[in-house]
C-alpha cells in the first residue's frame, strides 16, 4: 500500500513540475511571479528526489525481508528434515543454518610468548645450541631454525665440529626479542576460538526453533 501510494506521489510531482515550467516560460525572468514559480518547482523537485530515494530504500528493504523469510523458512524445513543429521547436511544448508542463527565465530589473534629466560648467566662464552636451549628451556632445534633464518650467528668449533655453537652474549642479546610458535596449529587454535550465536528469527514456530542445533556439527563441515 504505502509502494502505491509513493508511486502516486512520484507521478503526481512530476506532473505538477511540468506544468509548473509551462508557466514559468509565461513570465519574464526575475519578475515576482517567476520567482516564485521557479521556488515552487525548487521545492517540487525536492519532494521527488525524496520520494525517489524511500521508494529505493523501500525496495532494498523489501528484498531483505523476501531473503530473511526465505532463508528461515529454509531453515525450518532443514530442522525438519535432517532430525539431528546435521553431519549429513550439505554446505549450502549448513551456511543458510549459520546465518540464521546468527553465528559468529571469533579467533583471538595468536600470542607468541618470550622464552621462560631471556638472559643466560654462565662462564662459559661459546655454547652448543644443546647447552643453550637448556639453559634458555628452549628446544635447540628452534634455536637451530632460528639460526638457518639469520636472527642470530652460529659457528663450528674445534671440540666439536658436530655441534653447532652460538656466542654467550649473541645469544643474550637476542633471546629478549625471541618468541616461541607452536608447533601444533590445530592445538593452538582452539583455546583460541569463540562461538556466539544470536538468532534473527523472533516468534516463528518456536518448537521447532528451539531445536537443540550442534553448532559445531555445522562449523565442522
Amino acid at each position: 500500500m504505502e509502494r502505491t501510494q509513493g508511486k502516486q506521489q512520484v507521478v503526481q510531482l512530476t506532473h505538477e513540475i511540468a506544468n509548473a515550467e509551462i508557466e514559468l516560460a509565461k513570465h519574464p525572468d526575475g519578475s515576482y511571479t517567476y520567482n516564485l514559480i521557479a521556488e515552487d518547482i525548487h521545492r517540487k523537485r525536492e519532494q521527488l528526489k525524496k520520494y525517489d530515494e524511500e521508494s529505493k530504500s523501500a525496495l532494498t528493504n523489501e528484498s531483505l525481508l523476501d531473503i530473511y523469510q526465505q532463508n528461515v523458512l529454509s531453515f525450518l524445513d532443514f530442522l525438519s528434515t535432517m532430525k539431528g543429521k546435521y553431519h549429513k547436511a550439505t554446505f549450502k544448508e549448513k551456511r543458510n543454518a549459520l546465518d540464521v542463527l546468527g553465528v559468529t565465530v571469533t579467533i583471538s589473534p595468536v600470542v607468541h610468548p618470550a622464552p621462560p629466560v631471556t638472559h643466560i648467566e654462565t662462564d662459559k662464552e661459546w655454547l652448543s645450541l644443546v647447552e643453550a636451549g637448556r639453559l634458555a628451556g628452549i628446544d635447540p632445534d628452534i634455536l637451530s631454525y632460528r639460526a638457518s633464518r639469520g636472527e642470530f650467528v652460529t659457528t663450528k668449533r674445534d671440540e666439536s665440529r658436530r655441534c653447532t655453537y652460538v656466542h654467550r652474549d649473541d645469544l643474550n642479546r637476542d633471546l629478549p626479542t625471541l618468541r616461541l610458535r607452536p608447533r601444533l596449529v590445530h592445538e593452538a587454535v582452539q583455546p583460541r576460538v569463540e562461538i556466539n550465536y544470536s538468532p534473527i528469527f523472533t516468534g516463528v514456530q518456536s518448537s521447532l526453533i528451539n531445536t537443540s542445533v550442534p553448532i559445531k556439527a555445522l562449523i565442522a563441515g
